[in-house]
């Protein structure tokens, strides 16, 4: 009896797409998927910055006018930070762990063969 995790991801379309991963790495997975999500988003936040300091520094020193780049600044961390809120849907979340193969199958629609390095060469 083959044993899976079952892992459930938000599309951004409001469906939910089920994956089927050997019994005992689903944590492994969800924290993989996090760590990419915590790095893009700590490069995303210093790219915002180093834009916002330009900004700051052009309308301080180019235009005179350093509330335009203030305003400016702030609008563009709002909408990063607005945008980023959808990549949070990207992290899976355990729906079912140590489950019979075919039951996962059953259940949740996902394949009968795990995904993964050793898919299908246990029967």
């Amino acid at each position: 009896m083959a044993l899976v995790d079952v892992l459930a991801y938000d599309l951004p379309d409001g469906e939910t797409a089920y994956r089927a991963v050997e019994a005992g790495r689903a944590s492994e997975v969800v924290a993989a998927h996090e760590d990419e999500y915590r790095k893009r988003r700590i490069l995303l936040r210093a790219l915002v910055g180093l834009v916002a300091t330009v900004m700051v520094g052009y309308s301080l020193l180019v235009v005179q006018r350093p509330l335009f780049g203030v305003a400016a600044a702030l609008v563009v961390f709002g909408l990063v930070e607005y945008r980023s809120k959808n990549g949070e849907t990207l992290v899976p979340s355990v729906v079912a762990e140590r489950i019979d193969r075919r039951e996962a199958a059953e259940t949740h629609g996902v394949d009968a063969t795990p995904s993964g390095n050793r898919a299908g060469t246990r029967r």
